[in-house]
C-alpha cells in the first residue's frame, strides 16, 4: 500500500462505490475528520486514525461511524491506483 485515509463522523451514510472501481465496497460514513497518512517503502504498512473524546458524561450514547481506505494496492482498480476499503465501524460513546 501507498497510503491510508481514515474517516470519522457522526452519521451513518451508506453508498455503494462501484463507480469508482469498487465493486461491493460502500462509503459509510458522512466524516468530520479525515486523516492521510503515506505508507513509505519498507514500513511494516500498519496505520492508524485516532481522535480524542472529551471527558464529558452528556456525550454518553453518542454515535461516532468510522471507516478507511488504502490506496496503491492490487485488489481494486479505482482510478488506476489499486483502492480497498475497510468495514464500516459504528461506536457508541459510554458503553
Amino acid at each position: 500500500a501507498v497510503g491510508h485515509l481514515g474517516f470519522i463522523g457522526p452519521t451513518q451514510f451508506t453508498a455503494p462505490l462501484i463507480s469508482f472501481g469498487m465493486p461491493g465496497c460502500f462509503y459509510n460514513t458522512s466524516p468530520v475528520v479525515t486523516q492521510f497518512q503515506p505508507v513509505t517503502s519498507g514500513s511494516s504498512s500498519i496505520t492508524w486514525t485516532a481522535f480524542t473524546i472529551p471527558l464529558n458524561s452528556s456525550l454518553s450514547g453518542f454515535d461516532v461511524y468510522c471507516q478507511s481506505a488504502v490506496f496503491g494496492t492490487n485488489i481494486n482498480s479505482a482510478f488506476g491506483i489499486g483502492t480497498l476499503t475497510s468495514n464500516g465501524v459504528a461506536c457508541t460513546i459510554g458503553y
